[in-house]
């Protein structure tokens, strides 16, 4: 979603489809004034914060606020098809801003880190068709990388992304003098190992501009650890039983959820050709009879024994932060 504009706000909408819960959103946003400041917010009320910005061209001296910056909010509360984020221009006295040439888009993420998210940031300004950032060393080896080119030129003018970058969006106003004209171009890389990285792009026609990157940490990959259940009180299997409760353990992760897709069951007793013709079955231990079978429980997969073991496959069993209890019945 982008927009530009000379208006007093601008105002994004969220596209078909929305976006969900616990995902990311980065905001790129580049405008004339540097006496203003610039905040973003949403209509779900979630929390953009001002990750990195500076001035394209590298005035000197720098003064007032930054022109061109990177806004992110993470672990958002979902924003649905045609829900707005709004950019608000104010003065230094806090009063809202004239109308000038301004420029922001936003973009969604999923597969982010909820907290802690951001890692490295980094920038840079000059004045030429050349763009890049300042370089910065991630600490993680899977992060996103955004970059925002920020230049004093209208949105007709041409821009190409850095080398491995991917285009997110451009938003840019056209009209008057070329240098009273502010767009944005963003992008991003996902990267799987640490490393130095900066954001580079190459514009069409030698404008200033300022490039800025900031880094965000993946989510960790959730860990499923298989814990020690409450076993059955009475593990001996007479011939004629069925559903014979032998063992139990639990499913849980570290974070996130995870989908357990084979588990192996070895037989440690005695007469292994004793188990009954239906075989081996696992089920989830719904709680009527706690650490017991019954008819409430539910049956997940059966299997047999080859040898001493006893092989489950082709199993989707999701499993969250919330430990589960599984039963194992002859």
């Amino acid at each position: 979603s982008s927009k530009t504009g000379n208006e007093t706000n601008l105002v994004l909408t969220v596209p078909t489809g929305g976006w969900a819960a616990g995902s990311s959103v980065i905001v790129t946003v580049h405008h004339a004034e540097n006496s203003l400041s610039v905040s973003v917010n949403d209509s779900a009320g979630n929390v953009y914060a001002n990750d990195v910005g500076n001035q394209p061209g590298c005035p000197s001296p720098i003064t007032g606020s930054n022109t061109n910056i990177i806004f992110s909010s993470h672990n958002i509360t979902a924003l649905s098809a045609g829900s707005t984020i709004t950019l608000e221009w104010r003065t230094q006295i806090n009063t809202l801003a004239s109308p000038g040439a301004r420029a922001a888009g936003a973009a969604n993420f999923t597969g982010l880190a909820t907290t802690g998210t951001k890692d490295k940031i980094g920038q840079a300004c000059g004045s030429s068709a050349a763009a890049a950032s300042q370089t910065v060393t991630t600490i993680q080896a899977d992060e996103l990388l955004i970059g925002a080119i920020g230049v004093v030129g209208p949105s007709g003018d041409t821009f190409t992304v850095g080398s491995t970058y991917t285009l997110i969006n451009r938003a840019g106003t056209a009209g008057g003098p070329a240098t009273g004209n502010r767009t944005t171009n963003a992008e991003y890389r996902i990267v799987s190992a640490t490393g130095a990285y900066n954001a580079t792009g190459t514009l069409g026609t030698s404008r200033d501009w300022g490039a800025l990157i900031a880094t965000y940490k993946a989510a960790s990959a959730p860990t499923t650890t298989v814990g020690d259940g409450t076993s059955p009180s009475n593990k001996t299997v007479s011939p004629n039983d069925t559903n014979k409760a032998v063992d139990a353990f639990s499913l849980a992760t570290n974070t996130g959820t995870d989908t357990a897709t084979a588990l192996a069951v070895t037989f440690t007793g005695s007469a292994v050709a004793d188990v009954a013709a239906s075989g081996v079955k696992l089920y989830r231990d719904n709680g009527s009879v706690l650490n017991e079978w019954d008819a409430t429980d539910t049956l997940v997969s059966t299997t047999s024994f080859v040898g001493s073991i006893a092989a489950f496959s082709g199993l989707s069993v999701a499993v969250n932060t919330t430990a589960t209890q599984y039963l194992i019945t002859y």
